[in-house]
């Protein structure tokens, strides 16, 4: 993925000055990869919500190693760390050949979307 692609798709979520995406920016850079890890689980977005369930980003944590640039190739890798009965823990990173640009960790919750309280995670 070019760093030009992801400005294009999010504009508001590249810091041209700093050369760098933003929190956003390298939450939604990260998203696919969640989304596809998830459903190599078994668990789809989807028919959570036929089932009344619902996942939330909880919790996130980003650092920032280096720049970007417009022509910079970058490869996305996202890990479930852990799992407990309400929760799903990642850690990902975004990587510009060998270097780490950005590392981040963050938590999915579940709720029942009628309640709004906490449902217990699709089984992995």
């Amino acid at each position: 993925m070019r760093i030009k692609e992801i400005r294009k798709e999010f504009p508001e979520d590249y810091n041209e000055e700093l050369k760098h995406l933003n929190f956003t920016g390298a939450q939604k850079t990260m998203w696919p990869e969640v989304e596809k890890l998830l459903k190599e689980l078994g668990v789809d977005m989807l028919s959570l919500k036929e089932v009344g369930k619902a996942m939330f980003i909880r919790n996130v944590n980003v650092n920032y190693f280096a720049q970007l640039r417009d022509e910079d190739d970058v490869d996305v890798f996202v890990e479930i760390t852990r799992i407990k009965k309400f929760k799903l823990f990642f850690s990902g990173k975004i990587t510009k050949g060998e270097e780490t640009v950005c590392s981040a960790t963050f938590t999915m919750g579940c709720i029942d979307k009628e309640t709004g309280k906490p449902a217990q995670m699709p089984e992995l």
